[in-house]
């Protein structure tokens, strides 16, 4: 929502004269915040809109595929709090078990958990929360991913972990 849009200042101006008003609330960002999180690191990332789009099936396309414990140097630096959004098509699991080292020195991760299968292999949700907590992630927070159109049937939820204590 953009709060400069002339209708929703118009909007907001009625609603304030009624004592309420209407607030940008993006709750990630508070996560974040509490977590001294300084680096995003989004995974499998389109052209960089993360939270940003809505999710439409259009095709499907092969993609360079990179081993995150390669680039790791390249993009971060020690002491910085990491955190790291995957989007990537089922892959999740296979990107975070190849992590090597760095997945230790990630602070918090956001992936797609399945509900019901859409990828081969893909690991379903209860899987990705057990993997999740044996490598040290609790769950903070989960997200309405993707839902059938037709049957309104919800088919993937953003998991949204961090560091155990």
């Amino acid at each position: 929502m953009n709060l400069n849009n002339p209708l929703v200042q118009l909007i907001r101006r009625n609603v304030r004269a009624r004592g309420f008003d209407i607030v940008w609330h993006r709750p990630l960002n508070r996560l974040l915040a509490h977590h001294g999180i300084n680096l995003v690191l989004d995974g499998g990332a389109n052209i960089g809109q993360y939270a940003t789009p809505e999710s439409v099936v259009i095709g499907q396309q092969q993609v360079p595929v990179r081993r995150l414990d390669r680039l790791w140097p390249k993009l971060c630096r020690p002491g910085e709090k990491v955190f790291l959004k995957l989007d990537v098509q089922g892959y999740e699991k296979k990107i975070l078990t190849g992590a090597g080292d760095c997945l230790d020195q990630v602070t918090g991760v956001q992936l797609e958990m399945s509900l019901v299968p859409l990828y081969q292999g893909q690991p379903q949700w209860e899987e990705m929360l057990q993997f999740m907590r044996q490598k040290g992630f609790t769950l903070w927070k989960i997200e309405p991913g993707t839902r059938d159109p037709k049957t309104g049937r919800e088919s993937e939820l953003d998991g949204i972990f961090f560091r155990s204590a």
